[in-house]
């Protein structure tokens, strides 16, 4: 593999020019892993574009590697580049990155919190429930408590009743129904009535 053409692509995925980039994505892609330790150093150090084209190839590469350079990628202020990581982090065993993504879920911009709440819903994993509940219960996105709501009801955790139950007047008619679903099958569920 020669490591000026595997750098000169890397640098032109952040090119102005949208042909040069999506041509240099092509090339590193069907490099295969031989690329994803200089991406991942693009993502770290890279301008903003460069950032999260780098993040776009390393998520049509779909390799374990990426899960790190992902997570970290969560943190960014490059919402492009929060975006990418999620879609490429839900292409994993989500079970395992629950932490990682509990940790990322307060400082991401929401309509990634959005995005991550999904995740965590689809995990199954009741330690999301805590931080949701004071997710839904401080933000001002009714896209996002619509969110929170439906994954509390996907847990199942009956204990997040009263935190729910305080979204049947919400201002957004549909987060209101949202929740009264969701307290319908939660006191279904606590008198044992689900079948």
């Amino acid at each position: 593999m020669n490591a000026n053409l595997m750098s000169e692509l890397i640098a032109q995925l952040g090119h102005s020019d949208p042909m040069v980039s999506k041509q240099a994505n092509t090339a590193l892609v069907e490099m295969g892993a031989t690329v994803i330790k200089p991406l991942i150093n693009a993502i770290l150090e890279g301008s903003e574009n460069l950032r999260w084209q780098a993040a776009n190839v390393l998520f049509q590469l779909n390799d374990p590697c990426c899960i790190e350079p992902m997570l970290e990628a969560l943190k960014s202020p490059n919402l492009m580049l929060e975006h990418i990581a999620v879609e490429a982090l839900q292409q994993f065993d989500l079970s395992a990155l629950v932490p990682a993504l509990i940790q990322a879920l307060p400082n991401s911009h929401c309509s990634v919190q959005a995005r991550i709440v999904t995740l965590l819903e689809s995990a199954g994993d009741q330690q999301a429930v805590e931080p949701l509940v004071k997710l839904l219960e401080t933000t001002d996105s009714s896209l996002l408590r619509l969110s929170i709501i439906q994954a509390l009801g996907t847990l199942g955790s009956v204990q997040v009743m009263d935190a729910i139950k305080a979204f049947l007047d919400d201002e957004d008619t549909h987060v209101q129904k949202r929740a009264r679903c969701v307290m319908e099958f939660l006191e279904k569920k606590s008198q044992g009535n689900l079948s």
